[in-house]
């Protein structure tokens, strides 16, 4: 019979220095998220943005480029049946730039910066 001891992790708010699992408690957490959402929600330019970056055009030719990908454009291997495959905008935040078929965790590793700079 094995006993596994829990360890605890917690660490202080970076706010109020409460002990917590994360860099905030709860409370502050909380607070964190509603101002986020109010600010995405008030911001007319950033649903916009939103629609002409990935609408009903960006989802056509993603789907379509999901189906055809054979290489990841960043790391240059080929895709796996368990790899969950990105189209990714070669110019970030052009709505009209060229997609590219990349992993996921590629795509997230990039960033919102150019593949070369």
């Amino acid at each position: 019979m094995r006993l596994y001891t829990v360890r605890n992790f917690n660490k202080p708010c970076i706010i109020c220095g409460t002990l917590s699992r994360g860099t905030r408690c709860e409370t502050h957490e909380k607070e964190l998220t509603q101002r986020k959402e109010a600010a995405r929600n008030s911001d007319p330019t950033y649903r916009a943005k939103k629609a002409t970056l990935y609408g009903y055009a960006h989802q056509k030719a993603r789907r379509e480029l999901v189906a055809n990908a054979t290489v990841c454009y960043i790391c240059g291997k080929p895709f796996t049946p368990s790899d969950k495959i990105d189209a990714d905008h070669l110019i970030p935040g052009d709505p009209y730039s060229p997609l590219a078929a990349t992993h996921a965790k590629c795509n997230r590793s990039k960033g919102n910066k150019p593949i070369f700079e």
